[in-house]
């Protein structure tokens, strides 16, 4: 069993104890993904269970923001919280309350005590750009999402309607 694997154990011990309804079919080994630039961990759901992963970056990284991005794939192996819906969002104010963590949908590579430039953030090309017209705030996508295809479903949480800027040259 690896380092980062009895890690994980200890945090599903820790989610056990505080009454949170972790999966008893998460792989006993954590994946470490050499390729991730854009996350620091995933929750992979399979037909037998889940299967963890995190970056090369969590791995190496401080053992805090192993066991806080360890803590946040962890819970979304709870019933109903697959994504980051009310019901993970209580799981992870408990996990917060408990153990002191500081688990939260996104994290910054900084309050993780990582160097972005190990995550390569400055080589990720930004392909899609909308803009809020209430409130000017730009969102940037590398990938054609919903969100770019079908820009006038959403909002901004200003309330503005947001719209495409430009098109991408490779479409």
């Amino acid at each position: 069993m690896t380092y980062i694997s009895i890690k994980m154990k200890g945090v599903i011990s820790q989610a056990a104890a505080a009454g949170i309804p972790v999966s008893k079919n998460i792989q006993e080994n954590v994946i470490v993904n050499y390729r991730a630039k854009t996350r620091f961990g995933c929750c992979k759901k399979y037909k037998n269970g889940y299967i963890i992963e995190v970056s090369e970056a969590i791995a190496n990284g401080p053992e805090a923001s192993l066991l806080l991005i360890l803590a946040h794939e962890i819970l979304h192996t709870c019933p109903g919280c697959q994504n980051h819906s009310r019901v993970w969002k209580a799981h992870a104010e408990t996990m917060n309350a408990i153990y002191g963590y500081k688990i939260k949908r996104t994290s910054d590579p900084a309050e993780l005590g990582i160097k972005s430039e190990s995550r390569n953030i400055s080589r990720i090309k930004v392909r899609y750009v909308m803009v809020c017209k209430g409130c000017g705030q730009m969102i940037e996508r590398t990938r054609k999402s919903r969100l770019v295809t079908h820009t006038h479903l959403y909002r901004c949480k200003c309330g503005g309607k947001i719209e495409r800027q430009g098109q991408e040259k490779n479409e």
